[in-house]
């Protein structure tokens, strides 16, 4: 017999696993869990937290702001790669010679 009892008996919901993955905890997902997951062998929910890799950098690099002036919004983007070709990027060779 292909039919448990368990599932004619409407038990079927005791025995169905219910993953539910998501970023952030909701009382909308609390209440999905608590209500409509009915496992007989129980529960579990996890957190995990990631501490992202900045911890991890042993370097402490100077951060610089610099200004560049564009004569438009439209060539803002070749002002900004001009800026970078003549300005900065000989500052990185010239450090990076040494």
């Amino acid at each position: 017999m292909r039919i448990r009892p368990w599932y004619l008996d409407e038990q079927a919901r005791y025995y169905r696993q219910t993953i539910i993955l998501s970023s952030y905890l909701t009382p909308e997902m609390n209440a999905l869990f608590n209500g409509s997951c009915l496992n007989y062998e129980g529960k579990v929910k996890l957190a995990t937290e990631f501490t992202g890799v900045l911890p991890k950098i042993q370097l402490e690099i100077r951060q610089v702001y610099e200004r560049f002036d564009a004569s438009s919004i439209g060539e803002l983007d070749d002002a900004r790669f001009e800026y970078f070709c003549t300005k900065v990027y000989p500052k990185i060779q010239e450090s990076d010679e040494v």
